[in-house]
């Protein structure tokens, strides 16, 4: 008989704020893949690959030469609602095999975020996304409904990213 797989275990938090028309959101999102950590970040810090694990990503990847380094620029297309939208961001802290932040900036929102790889056990690794966005006065009132959103595309992602992983599929 066959039993479908089960969903990943994820664990996360939300916290939301607002002040008048202003409003943030903070998610974290912790999560556990059956790789090495070599591994796991190397998928992670080649932009390229978000394809291929982040839903709705049609397009990303380094748009600095060089290597993946602090201050090197990414470009992401992704399609929400059927409309593309652009984001150019900044690898703001990049340590191998151990953290990775990214920032960035448009006219309606700012976010922050990154993620944190650490051991767990054999041959695998805690991956724990914490990030947060910013939106100015004209996303303020849906806030709300975006933070509940950003949340989970977070955790979406990070259930793809480790099935594709531990698959062999990345």
């Amino acid at each position: 008989r066959f039993a479908p797989p089960r969903p990943p275990r994820l664990c996360s938090t939300l916290h939301f704020k607002r002040e008048g028309e202003m409003a943030e959101a903070s998610v974290s999102v912790e999560i556990r893949i059956a790789r090495p950590i070599s591994e796991v970040f190397a998928v992670m810090s080649d932009y390229g690959n978000a394809v291929r694990w982040q839903d709705g990503v049609t397009q990303s990847g380094q748009i600095s030469p060089g290597e993946p380094r602090q201050g090197a620029q990414i470009q992401y297309t992704r399609k929400i609602g059927g409309r593309d939208f652009d984001t150019k961001a900044t690898i703001a802290r990049l340590d191998t095999d151990s953290a990775i932040r990214i920032e960035s900036s448009g006219k309606l929102y700012t976010y922050s975020g990154g993620y944190d790889f650490a051991p767990d056990g054999d041959d695998a690794t805690r991956v724990t996304y914490r990030g947060t966005i910013k939106t100015g006065r004209l996303l303020g009132p849906i806030g709300k409904k975006l933070a509940g959103g950003f949340e989970s595309q977070m955790k979406g992602d990070l259930a793809r990213l480790k099935v594709k992983m531990e698959s062999g599929e990345l």
